[in-house]
């Protein structure tokens, strides 16, 4: 089985779309997707958006939080994103 063939077989597998390229023939599998962001400092806080909006964000911090994977750090402002679906 040649790469071409695994690219697809993946790109079905995962509901992603594969198109042509000029890479001698070799499909590439196209991701899209889209987020939404808000950033805030104080007084807009994360948990404030989503009790407006009553949606529940992708992914969410608040301002004062330590940052993951980044150890002595901290949030500056609070951010919530709403991501749609790994494919659109």
């Amino acid at each position: 089985m040649d790469r071409g063939t695994k690219t697809v077989q993946h790109a079905r597998r995962c509901g992603t779309i594969a198109l042509p390229t000029n890479l001698g023939g070799i499909l590439a599998a196209v991701h899209t997707m889209a987020t939404f962001r808000l950033f805030g400092e104080s007084g807009l806080t994360a948990q404030a958006i989503t009790k407006h909006l009553g949606i529940v964000p992708s992914d969410s911090f608040e301002a004062g939080t330590p940052i993951r994977r980044r150890p002595g750090k901290f949030y500056e402002s609070s951010g919530w994103f709403l991501s749609s679906s790994i494919s659109v």
